[in-house]
């Protein structure tokens, strides 16, 4: 791995992350309650690589190893390289980032402010309305009365308003009169605990994009063209996900094999770099966009903190299709990482935090 001056330090680097297998799935939950996490072969796969890259790994787990290790006083690491999606709460994304900069360790990733914001899709909606970007209409219902708000004709498309990893989609999402609109939205609440998010069905063809890079310096990783079975990229068709796969295929864009205007990888790209800093996102993220009747993309959601399983998740298979191994995708998530800290270091900076600790013996 290279830094902004050259060959960079090798560091100690904490990993947070929460795995799968310790939360309990109780009869009422539906399957995928704990999609987001993670299992112990991402997190050892993870962690090897990092390792790979010269750095020494000291695993950390969840905000509950995080917690415990602070009180101990022996977080003695250069930065935490964070996945940990968390368990509980609407903002449980943005806890471990804020338990990390309120003790002063520095970490990969964005801040909990957009941790908060971007896990809530209606607010994240919100946000790209006002700075003008382009995204279906929609409401979001969370009692019987929301019922009669119907952000636009059928067909609708529901989901839950907070969760990543499409749980609560699958081909029944996409709804076609008032009673199938009820029974899909009640299914959230009682499944998800949380209110619903319905949307304008966008019928069109489907993109995703990684970044990485924060600030200026951000820029598009690569542009990929997903197709689903069944139209409807589900929690069953992300856990048939791989590289060769034939339930959620990605493909890269090519204009000449495709027929497509030259133009449309630089505007999803576009795009997807104005929403990436709408909300404030940094160092590593995926944006997921769809087209309209009329062929118009249309932002779907943000993924701040996107999977990192190899050859299974979006960002990795985007990152294999633009030229970019594994390592070379945990290596440039780093890299950026730290080359945004130091400029936030940077001495004679109005605002900057020139004397806060990258290290953190005791809390």
């Amino acid at each position: 791995m290279t830094g902004p001056g050259g060959p960079a330090a090798r560091l100690r680097i904490g990993l947070t992350y929460d795995l799968a297998k310790e939360q309990e799935l109780t009869g009422a939950m539906p399957e995928d309650f704990w999609a987001e996490l993670d299992d112990e072969s991402t997190v050892r796969g993870l962690a090897h690589t990092l390792g790979s890259l010269g750095h020494q790994v000291v695993r950390i787990g969840g905000l509950p190893g995080l917690v415990a290790t602070l009180q101990r006083g022996r977080l003695d690491v250069d930065l935490v390289f964070n996945v940990a999606e968390g368990t509980r709460g609407r903002a449980r994304e943005a806890q471990v980032p804020a338990l990390l900069e309120a003790y002063g360790v520095a970490y990969t990733g964005a801040d909990p402010v957009t941790m908060a914001l971007t896990l809530d899709k209606a607010l994240t909606k919100l946000v790209w309305r006002g700075a003008g970007l382009p995204t279906a209409a929609f409401s979001v219902m969370a009692s019987p009365s929301d019922l009669q708000r119907l952000p636009a004709p059928f067909p609708l498309f529901v989901k839950p308003v907070r969760e990543g990893s499409s749980m609560g989609v699958d081909g029944g999402s996409v709804v076609n009169d008032a009673a199938a609109l009820e029974a899909r939205v009640e299914r959230v609440w009682a499944g998800y605990r949380q209110p619903a998010l319905v949307e304008a069905y966008l019928p069109g063809r489907e993109f995703t994009v990684g970044i990485v890079g924060a600030g200026e310096s951000a820029w598009v990783l690569g542009v990929v063209e997903t197709f689903a079975r069944g139209h409807v990229s589900g929690y069953a068709e992300k856990r048939g996900t791989g590289i060769a796969s034939e339930v959620r295929e990605f493909r890269p864009l090519d204009a000449a094999q495709d027929g497509l205007d030259d133009g449309l990888e630089e505007e999803l790209g576009d795009l997807a770099l104005r929403a990436y800093h709408a909300v404030g996102c940094r160092d590593v993220g995926r944006v997921d966009l769809r087209c309209d009747p009329e062929g118009r993309p249309n932002l779907v959601e943000i993924n701040a903190l996107p999977g990192l399983i190899e050859g299974r998740s979006a960002l990795p298979i985007l990152a294999y299709h633009a030229g970019h191994s594994y390592q070379e995708l945990v290596a440039l998530i780093l890299e950026r990482a730290v080359e945004r800290l130091e400029n936030e270091r940077a001495p004679g900076e109005p605002g900057r935090p020139d004397d806060r600790p990258t290290r953190r013996s005791t809390p």
